[in-house]
């Protein structure tokens, strides 16, 4: 059974009376347990599918039609406040660029703590430490002292396993993952992609990860969805996509891959 099902899914960008479409009859479902890596290049409309699913498009931007459904309901006809009970407890997004999301003002542990203080029965303690676990979990060695540092003071790569204990820490059924490697240096990018496939195996979720790097797809995902000006030119397992591609455009993204891994 589908734990996530789009149908006929287009969005447009409505400028001075004319339409461009930001995405074109988007059709993909995922069941409970899959990795979904959905690939393509910047502007293929990646993040508008993973802001979509969390209610949250840009502002500039219209839906023209189709409808998304989790578990059945559709997303769409629920309340303002149905669509925010989901993303606090079953749908999760991990952003790109954690400077942008994360506050500096705020120390990183109390960030993380906030994302569970509507939970009361949790004592103050109680969150704590379950805090400071979550950050032993994502590979902090001193995670007492990382929980007082700013943003600042932190990697990017340290940064982005903020927002990963961030996203992760309500256990969701669905982990949106949009970009999460981008601007990361090489071993950074491998921490990021273990502790998604280790919270994936620990608690049977669902992930969709995107990416403009058909390489880091083969690695994570079962499955593969080839974006392209905002249309699905391609999908299937990663498997055949990587044996077997059927698109010109696919076969141009892997051999890339091998020209840069060469």
């Amino acid at each position: 059974m589908s734990l996530l099902e789009i149908k006929n899914y287009s969005v447009i960008n409505s400028k001075e009376n004319e339409e461009s479409f930001i995405l074109k009859n988007i059709n993909f479902s995922i069941n409970e347990s899959d990795t979904l890596a959905i690939i393509g290049e910047s502007g293929s409309g990646k993040s508008t599918i993973a802001k979509s699913i969390i209610c949250l498009i840009d502002k500039n931007l219209k839906v023209k039609n189709g409808e998304i459904f989790f578990e059945q309901k559709n997303i769409f006809e629920l309340s303002d406040e149905e669509k925010r009970l989901l993303r606090r407890d079953k749908i999760s997004f991990l952003p790109q660029e954690s400077l942008n999301v994360l506050d500096p003002l705020i120390k990183v542990g109390q960030q993380i703590s906030e994302v569970i203080s509507h939970d009361k029965s949790f004592t103050k303690k109680q969150r704590e430490d379950f805090v400071m676990k979550m950050l032993s979990d994502c590979a902090f060695k001193e995670p007492d002292q990382v929980w007082h540092k700013y943003p600042f003071e932190l990697s990017g790569g340290n940064r982005q396993k903020i927002l990963f204990a961030i996203a992760t820490i309500s256990k969701p059924k669905l982990l949106i993952a949009d970009e999460p490697t981008n601007s990361l240096d090489f071993e950074s990018k491998n921490e990021i992609l273990e502790l998604l496939k280790e919270f994936k195996e620990k608690n049977k979720s669902t992930v969709i990860f995107i990416t403009h790097d058909i390489s880091l797809a083969s690695k994570i995902s079962n499955r593969i969805i080839v974006l392209k000006s905002g249309e699905i030119i391609e999908s299937g397992l990663t498997t055949d996509i990587f044996t077997n591609p059927q698109e010109r455009y696919t076969q141009m993204l892997i051999n890339s891959t091998k020209t840069i891994d060469r």
